[in-house]
């Protein structure tokens, strides 16, 4: 039996509810995420009835122009003469600076945890399967606690420079990385990398728990 109110969280067919959306004149309406990756705007009234189920994907009416469409932490950038069997393969440019070529069906597949490999490297396979994007950032890579798989120093953001023989710190934030300096021991530049953490990662995660409770208060 369908909900009689639509809220965000439900899901209709392939559609998950985002949130509520300007309406279409008298009419309600959502803004859902497709089991694809792409979002649309639907009528209350089409998804509690069962009439529209996806973005269009499932009767196969793919969008040929994906340009400037993000998937994951991928933008399609332009399509290449390259085929992937019946399918067009894109050029991709990954928010942490690479390119990478995907066909159509892999980035409408691989929907919010595409990405051009990094997100492996950096928080393992499985852990991608749980991450949520928001606002050009990966929300679950802000929180405290989370240590990439890559991590040699055992402090998040920090990394001894054979160089210089010196730690650095850094923090990456909207696809921005600073850098924090330079320090002589691990401690300072844990300090450093704390700080920031406090400055730039909390206000934002702030911010995102209020958006989360007013969308479960709909």
């Amino acid at each position: 039996m369908r909900p009689a109110v639509v809220s965000p969280g439900q899901r209709y067919g392939r559609l998950t509810v985002l949130s509520r959306a300007e309406n279409k004149g008298t009419q309600t309406a959502f803004l859902c995420r497709c089991d694809c990756g792409a979002e649309k705007v639907v009528l209350s009234m089409y998804l509690r009835s069962g009439r529209t189920a996806s973005c269009g994907c499932a009767q196969g009416k793919t969008p040929r122009d994906l340009t400037g469409q993000r998937f994951g932490i991928l933008t399609a950038i332009a399509p290449t003469v390259q085929r992937k069997g019946s399918r067009v393969v894109w050029e991709c440019r990954c928010d942490c600076g690479g390119t990478v070529f995907r066909a159509v069906n892999h980035l409408l597949q691989s929907g919010e945890r595409a990405n051009c490999g990094c997100l492996e490297r950096e928080i393992g396979q499985e852990a991608i399967k749980a991450i949520t994007f928001a606002e050009g950032t990966i929300v679950d890579k802000l929180k405290p606690g989370l240590m990439y798989a890559n991590n040699t120093s055992g402090v998040r953001g920090v990394f001894f420079c054979q160089t210089t023989q010196k730690w650095v710190a850094q923090i990456k934030f909207q696809s921005k990385l600073t850098r924090l300096g330079s320090f002589d021991t691990l401690d300072e530049a844990r300090k450093a990398r704390e700080r920031a953490e406090e400055e730039i990662f909390q206000p934002f995660l702030e911010y995102w728990d209020r958006r989360q409770a007013a969308a479960d208060g709909m």
